[in-house]
């Protein structure tokens, strides 16, 4: 750095930690045309122009798979930023998403069939070797799993976008277990930040075995269980705000409650509830690798959802006397 560049960077001191950054001409410069050219707005595709939106969403994915991303460090570095770019498009107008997330969706499966080819090449090699290369190639993989989870989260509740998002999820489900012990207390972050948002979106039996599996497979590996639980007490515990609203005494505060018809969000179903059952009992007896840490916290939730699912026993017998009556 020259003598100018250090006495502009002196003046551009900023702390951060107790100590200065120093910024060179080149990076103010850059800095202020980021600024005076929008350039936020621009990177997020807040335009109506759907053609541009997707000519734009396709390069950048295309981007990916230009870049040796396995060969050299940095051009995974570029790889993930084109994600990361193409993901905020697709999020500044979650309506566009019907139409542009199949882009989305052939990367996945390109990127992910490419790690699983990786990681089944290398598993005759001995273990640390293997889990050093794994851990150096696994960071775009753990991007795509994040950007997965991040697509869930936010569109899940869009009908059309559901078969396609449950695809995306199976490839996670897909993944071998020698690569899914380094990224589990990621997915499993995701996947509760989703299953306490989004249960009331999941509807069928093969949706919540298949979470249910998801769920139980990520709680066996230690840094992916609180997570888990953490998801499963925060779904048990927004029922009982729910359940507040009824009384023992007035059947129509039931009807109203399980059909949906208030302000509040649609109850915990009779099988999600039993599918959480199943995972907070293997939590209590310790199922996961003799871990009992979670037996108390998982007792307490049992209770919880114990009384929620008579409660919503109660509702259904009282529905069906009425349309019987009726």
């Amino acid at each position: 750095m020259d003598e100018s560049s250090k006495e502009q960077g002196d003046d551009n001191d900023d702390d951060n930690g107790g100590e200065k950054l120093r910024f060179t001409p080149s990076t103010l410069a850059l800095l202020e045309i980021a600024k005076r050219s929008n350039l936020i707005d621009f990177v997020s595709m807040k335009a109506d122009n759907l053609p541009f939106v997707e000519q734009t969403i396709h390069t950048l994915l295309d981007a990916i798979d230009a870049l040796s991303y396995f060969d050299d460090a940095i051009f995974e570095q570029y790889a993930i930023y084109s994600l990361e770019l193409a993901l905020q498009a697709l999020l500044s107008k979650p309506d566009r998403a019907i139409k542009l997330f199949d882009l989305f969706l052939d990367k996945f499966v390109s990127i992910m069939d490419k790690s699983s080819s990786s990681s089944s090449q290398e598993e005759g090699e001995e273990e640390e070797g293997n889990n050093i290369q794994e851990e150096e190639k696994a960071f775009l993989r753990e991007r795509v799993c994040v950007t997965i989870l991040r697509l869930c989260i936010h569109l899940f509740h869009i009908p059309q976008l559901r078969p396609k998002l449950m695809t995306s999820l199976n490839l996670l489900m897909d993944l071998p277990a020698n690569v899914l012990r380094y990224i589990a207390d990621r997915i499993a972050c995701g996947m509760a930040i989703f299953f306490s948002q989004n249960f009331v979106f999941i509807e069928t039996s093969k949706e919540w075995s298949f979470f249910g599996d998801m769920m139980d497979r990520l709680a066996f590996f230690g840094p992916g269980r609180g997570f888990v639980f953490d998801g499963i007490a925060n779904t048990v515990e927004s029922q009982q705000s729910l359940m507040s609203y009824c009384t023992t005494d007035d059947d129509d505060n039931y009807n109203t409650y399980y059909t949906g018809d208030t302000d509040q969000r649609k109850p915990l179903s009779l099988e999600g509830s039993h599918i959480i059952t199943k995972l907070l009992l293997k939590f209590i007896f310790g199922k996961y690798q003799k871990d009992m840490s979670f037996c108390i916290p998982a007792m307490i939730c049992m209770d919880n959802l114990y009384r929620h699912i008579i409660m919503l026993r109660r509702m259904i017998k009282t529905t069906t006397t009425t349309t019987t009556t009726t």
